[in-house]
């Protein structure tokens, strides 16, 4: 398996599985990024703590604080049929990496639903039943078990792309005074390779591990057999 930045505590914490740095030409049950990049802006000060909504640039991504990115060298991998899991926790990553993937025709993407604009608005993620959530809350707006916090959360503005299956939607999101719903945890297909993308932001630990323990079993069972 291989991991980006950002994501070796909570892989390595999960037993039976090997964790270890990415390779060109070698093979892999799974391929884990994050889209983090050099200066990439992380974390930022938004509605609830402002008053004032922020977005990630439109159009072009802004130089001195880039999107993120997932590597080509990773994308040549995906595209071969490696399943890919995008755990994206942030607008300005998951903008980057939501490029990527709606330009090699995954999907297509029309930016984001927004946070929560200010303190005194809110905003919700809800799910439905998913084997990536086996044994975990579902079917309803995540609650005190969940513990994510509004900050952090946005939605993905997605489609089906010409010729591309439909996205499988997991979690959607969406806010006060918003009639948009985005997603922010979806399953979508790059050639024949599984690629889950997870905007949502971290769960409380017990509940985030049950999750990424399911998605990996998830992503690596449904793998096509390339000797079938």
């Amino acid at each position: 398996m291989r991991e980006q930045f950002g994501c070796r505590p909570p892989l390595s914490s999960l037993s039976g599985i090997r964790v270890e740095e990415f390779k060109a030409g070698q093979s892999y049950d799974l391929l884990v990024v994050s889209g983090v990049v050099k200066d990439s802006k992380l974390d930022r000060a938004i509605g609830d703590e402002t008053g004032l909504e922020a977005q990630p640039a439109k159009g072009a991504p802004v130089e001195e604080h880039p999107t993120g990115m997932i590597l080509p060298e990773v994308l040549a991998a995906v595209r071969a049929g490696t399943p890919l899991l995008a755990i994206v926790p942030d607008d300005f990553l998951a903008d980057g990496v939501a490029r990527q993937l709606a330009g090699l025709g995954a999907f297509t993407y029309q930016g984001q639903v927004g946070d929560t604009r200010a303190p005194w608005m809110g905003n919700w993620l809800f799910v439905r039943d998913h084997a990536t959530f086996a044994s975990l809350p579902v079917n309803r707006i995540l609650g005190i078990h969940y513990q994510a916090h509004g900050k952090a959360s946005n939605g993905l503005l997605i489609e089906r792309a010409a010729g591309a299956p439909d996205p499988e939607v997991i979690m959607g999101y969406s806010r006060d005074h918003d009639r948009q719903v985005g997603v922010a945890s979806f399953v979508c297909k790059l050639g024949s390779a599984q690629v889950l993308v997870h905007r949502a932001p971290e769960f409380s630990a017990p509940l985030q591990q049950r999750w990424l323990a399911n998605t990996i079993v998830y992503l690596t069972r449904t793998r096509p057999d390339p000797h079938a």
